[in-house]
C-alpha cells in the first residue's frame, strides 16, 4: 500500500467501462466505535500525530504503521500496532528507528510478515514481535532517478513488486531480496512514473501501474511485453481480479479492463465534497472503499453511487483497507481505528441503503449521482 497522497491537479473526463464480474454489490457498512491503537505524539500541534499506513492480510489480523509527525516533519521512528478487528482491546505494540531515509510504501503479505520500503531498500518485520531486518534492494541510483517510490504490491509472501521513479519495476522475495537492477516496464515507453501513481498486482503474473498520463499492465516475472495505453492521471488503483481494475482521481472513479487497450471514457463522481486521498481498496469486483480525509466511501465500481461513512470530527481519515467484502478498517492520522461490518438482518446480509435504487443516500441525507471530471 502506498502512502496516502494529497490531491493533485488532474485533467480528463473519464467514462466507466462496466465489466461483467460476479459478486454481491457494495452495501453500506455498519461502523463501530473508534478506538485508538497508537499513542499520542508529544509535541504534535498539527491535529494529526502520524503519517499512516494499514494492511490486513487476513480478517483476523491488521497492522497499523505510523510515522510520527511533529508540526509536519516526519520523525525517524516507526510505531506499530497489530490487532484483531474483532477484539480491538488486545493490541500488540512495537516501535523501531528508521534511520535517515523516509519510508514510502507498506504491505503485509502474511499475518507474520510486513515490509516497508524507502528509496533504496526495505525493512521487514513480524508485527507480533517487531524486530526489524533491513535489506538493500537497489544499488545507489544514478543521477536523475532510479529510486523506489511508494508503489508496492505483494500478491504472496514470496513475491513483491515495487516501482521506481524512472519507470522501472523490481520484483523480489521480501525475505531474501538481494540487490538487483530494476527492469523497464515498457522498453518502448519510459512511462514517467511519479509519486501520484500507484500499483496493484491481482496475481503473481500480472501487475497494473498508473502514472500521471498512462497505465500499463505487465507480467512482473517477465515484464518485456506490457499492455499500455494513455490514461488520464489518477491517484490510486486497485484490481480485485485480472480483468478488472478501478482507479480514482480527486473526485471520480473509473473501472476498466487492464488487458484491454481501449481508451478510457468518463468517470463517475463518488465524492464531490472533498478531494480523495488516493487510498483505495477493492476486496471484490462489486465493492471498493476510498477516503477523503473525513469519510470512508464505499461504492460498487460497476455502479458507483456512494455510501459514505464514518465521519470523523477533527481528524484526517487517511487510509482504509478491506480484507473481505464483509469487513473494512479505516484509520485516521492520530492512530484511531474504526471497523466497518456488513450488517446482517434476519440471517441475511443487508444489501445497503436503497437496495437496487439508482442513487444511494449519503449519511447526511443528500443523494449522489452523475459524472465528474477527475
Amino acid at each position: 500500500m502506498k502512502l496516502a497522497r494529497g490531491a493533485s491537479a488532474l485533467v480528463g473526463v473519464l467514462l466507466a467501462l462496466v465489466l461483467p464480474v460476479p459478486g454481491a454489490a457494495a452495501s453500506g457498512l455498519s461502523w463501530g466505535r473508534p478506538f485508538r491503537v497508537l499513542p499520542a505524539v508529544s509535541g504534535s500541534h498539527s491535529g494529526n500525530d502520524y503519517r499512516m499506513f494499514v494492511a490486513c492480510p487476513v480478517s483476523s489480523r491488521c497492522t497499523v504503521m505510523g510515522i510520527p509527525e511533529i508540526d509536519g516533519f516526519a520523525h525517524q521512528l516507526l510505531v506499530i500496532a497489530s490487532f484483531d478487528p474483532a477484539a480491538p482491546k488486545r493490541v500488540r505494540h512495537g516501535s523501531f528507528g528508521t534511520g535517515t531515509a523516509s519510508l514510502l510504501g507498506f504491505a503485509c503479505p502474511a499475518p507474520s510478515l510486513c515490509l516497508a520500503v524507502n528509496a533504496l531498500g526495505e525493512v521487514i518485520f513480524n508485527p507480533g514481535a517487531p524486530r526489524p531486518v533491513w535489506h538493500p534492494l537497489l544499488p545507489p541510483p544514478p543521477p536523475g532517478g532510479g529510486s523506489l517510490t511508494g508503489a508496492l504490491a505483494c500478491p504472496t509472501e514470496q513475491q513483491c513488486t515495487a516501482l521506481t521513479d524512472g519507470g522501472q519495476e523490481l520484483t523480489f522475495d521480501p525475505s531474501a531480496p538481494g540487490v538487483a537492477a530494476p527492469v523497464s516496464v515498457d522498453p518502448n515507453d519510459p512511462f514517467p512514473y511519479q509519486d501520484s501513481g500507484d500499483l496493484s498486482c491481482p496475481t503473481l503474473g500480472e501487475c497494473v501501474a498508473i502514472s500521471l498520463n498512462s497505465r500499463v499492465s505487465f507480467n512482473p516475472q517477465s515484464p518485456g511485453r506490457p499492455v499500455a495505453s494513455p490514461f488520464p492521471g489518477a491517484l490510486g488503483v486497485a484490481c480485485p481480479g485480472p480483468r478488472q481494475c478501478t482507479a480514482i482521481g480527486t473526485t471520480a472513479a473509473l473501472t476498466f479492463d487492464p488487458l484491454s487497450t481501449a481508451p478510457p471514457g468518463q468517470g463517475t463522481t463518488i465524492d464531490a465534497n472533498a478531494p480523495l486521498t488516493g487510498d483505495l481498496a477493492c476486496p471484490t469486483g462489486r465493492q471498493c472503499i476510498a477516503t477523503d480525509g473525513v469519510s470512508a466511501i464505499t461504492f460498487d465500481p460497476q455502479d458507483p453511487r456512494p455510501v459514505i461513512g464514518p465521519r470523523v470530527a477533527n481528524a484526517d481519515l487517511q487510509v482504509a483497507v478491506c480484507p473481505s467484502s464483509r469487513l473494512c478498517v479505516a484509520v485516521d492520522g492520530n492512530g484511531t481505528v474504526r471497523v466497518g461490518h456488513a450488517p446482517v438482518h434476519g440471517g441475511r446480509r443487508h444489501r445497503g441503503q436503497g437496495g437496487s435504487s439508482r442513487a444511494r443516500a449519503r449519511l447526511d441525507g443528500s443523494a449522489s449521482t452523475g459524472a465528474s471530471r477527475w
